[in-house]
Order: structure tokens, then sequence, then C-alpha cells
């Protein structure tokens, strides 16, 4: 029987780990993602106001265009 005190090697490559190493990393690993995200949204809510803008432009213009000539034709006096 083995005894229990003799504990077996570890694997070859992971002496350097540490037991927070992992924990400290994924943490890491989830700030950057949440601030990757935040940047995306940020862009994607920029995107989306200059599509409203260029949706809404023309018709304002056309809205402008049809109350100058109701004006003209009505009030022309």
């Amino acid at each position: 029987m083995l005894d229990p005190a003799i504990q077996p090697d570890p694997e070859p490559g992971c002496e350097h780990e540490k037991p927070g190493l992992v924990a400290a990393l994924m943490q890491h690993i989830a700030a950057v993602g949440h601030s990757t995200l935040a940047g995306y949204c940020w862009l994607l809510e920029l995107v989306g106001f200059a599509g409203l803008k260029l949706a809404l432009l023309p018709t304002f213009h056309l809205l402008g265009f049809v109350l100058r000539a109701v004006s003209r034709v009505f009030y022309s006096g």
C-alpha cells in the first residue's frame, strides 16, 4: 500500500501555477470582456443614432417643404 504522505508529482508545466492565479486571470478576462461589451454597446448606440438621424432628416425636409407649399398657397394674400 502507498504511503499517504507521498504526493504524486505535479503535471509537467504546472509548477509555476498558484492557487489564486486562475481566479485572478478569470477576473481580469471578465473585466476586459465587460469593458469591450460596453464599448460595443456605445458604438451601436452611436451608429443607431446616426441611422435614426439619417432616416429622420429627409422626413423633416419633406415636412418643411410641405409646410412651405401650404403656406404659399393659403397665405399668399
